[in-house]
């Protein structure tokens, strides 16, 4: 399926078959490892081959920004070149004749550029297409105020860690801002960002002391709300589906149901019925929908899954823990589209953790990944 040139989607799949689970027999068929002699290997194999190509397109996405961006007091280390020298002398005669009202105005706008992240119709735009993902407290999923670097900059705090570590240099470590769990607003736009393909804003903070994006990255409270969110969703529907697609048995219809009344049950509880495809009723494709699209704090990593699965009917936001299965393969193009879209989630992802200094370890989200499809590899065994 997506990226198959890069990426051993027939050999993984090959390794899994519809049977009763190892650990819970008594249970439905489900979709279960085969347990062949090659196992391990294969998803080892599969595992770097995916994480290989992940980087290589972060590196590549990576070469379509500027090498720096300009900090709070402008461009990083730029210094003027010898052909411009001219019109820099130019420019500062031009300055120390205007009026110093035109001075301090043209100074004001250029603050203004350089604070700015993105526009207020970008943001507006973002809370129209995700009006689910508005607040409890009834605020947008951008504010106005998130538009702009400096609001990034207060919401970081200055607060000691109980790390021993910094026990013993203090007063430096006062001087580090950081992100904690009260930031939750400012990851969920972050995902949104790497969504909407709005890197740059996002690779200018990285490169900003003060503005740690890195903290944001593994936010929770029990539960993770942070950013690595959004690749951990995409990263789960995109093995899944790429597996279903090299699988064409469970891709076929199943039998109908055997009674008018044993059939009207089953639709009543979202079940199979005559003409769907066999995977729809595997536990692992349930509990893969619920997943995909339940809420939890901070929900922006849903919404490219609420999209697909709500537009196939195979999910209805308004019964929580029902999971409509109508086939989701019936339109390839847009099955392809949306596999394009969690792929671009993962490389971005990537490209954004690199810049903060803090590279993913791909080959073990990969592997923790599959633990949805009843297998547990390591990537320790291997390594």
């Amino acid at each position: 399926m997506h990226q198959d040139h890069n990426v051993p989607w027939h050999a993984l799949a090959t390794h899994f078959s519809v049977q009763p689970t190892h650990h819970l027999p008594e249970q439905p068929l489900d979709l279960s490892p085969r347990n062949l002699p090659t196992q391990q290997k294969t998803f080892i194999y599969f595992a770097k081959c995916l994480a290989t190509t992940i980087r290589n397109f972060a590196a590549t996405e990576r070469q379509k920004y500027p090498d720096t961006f300009p900090s709070e007091d402008g461009p990083n280390n730029v210094e003027p070149s010898a052909d411009n020298s001219h019109h820099g002398e130019k420019h500062e005669r031009e300055k120390m004749e205007k009026p110093e009202a035109d001075q301090d105005k043209n100074e004001k706008d250029e603050r203004d550029v350089k604070d700015l992240l993105f526009t207020k119709a970008f943001a507006q735009g973002c809370n129209d297409t995700y009006k689910t993902l508005q607040r409890d407290w009834g605020e947008s999923v951008i504010p106005e105020r998130a538009c702009r670097l400096q609001h990034w900059i207060d919401q970081a705090c200055y607060i000691p860690s109980p790390d021993p570590v910094y026990e013993r240099d203090l007063a430096d470590f006062l001087k580090k801002p950081r992100y904690d769990t009260g930031n939750l607003d400012l990851a969920d736009i972050v995902k949104i960002l790497i969504i909407q393909n709005q890197m740059e804003p996002l690779l200018r903070m990285a490169n900003n002391p003060k503005t740690p994006l890195f903290g944001l990255y593994c936010l929770g409270w029990g539960h993770s709300f942070g950013w690595s969110r959004l690749s951990e969703y995409a990263l789960m529907a995109y093995i899944a589906f790429n597996v279903l697609a090299e699988s064409p048995a469970l891709l076929q219809p199943t039998a109908p149901k055997h009674g008018p009344g044993h059939q009207s049950q089953q639709n009543e509880q979202g079940d199979c019925t005559k003409g769907q495809a066999r995977y729809c009723d595997l536990p692992f494709y349930k509990r893969l929908v619920r997943h995909l699209t339940s809420s939890c704090d901070g929900d922006a990593q849903t919404v490219i899954h609420h999209d697909f699965l709500h537009e196939h009917g195979a999910h209805d936001p308004k019964r929580y823990g029902l999971c409509l299965r109508p086939d989701v393969f019936d339109d390839m193009h847009r099955m392809k589209e949306y596999l394009k879209i969690c792929f671009a989630c993962l490389y971005r992802s990537e490209m954004l953790a690199r810049e903060c200094g803090h590279p993913i370890e791909w080959e073990k989200e990969i592997l923790f990944s599959m633990s949805f499809m009843n297998v547990a590899p390591t990537w320790e065994q291997e390594n």
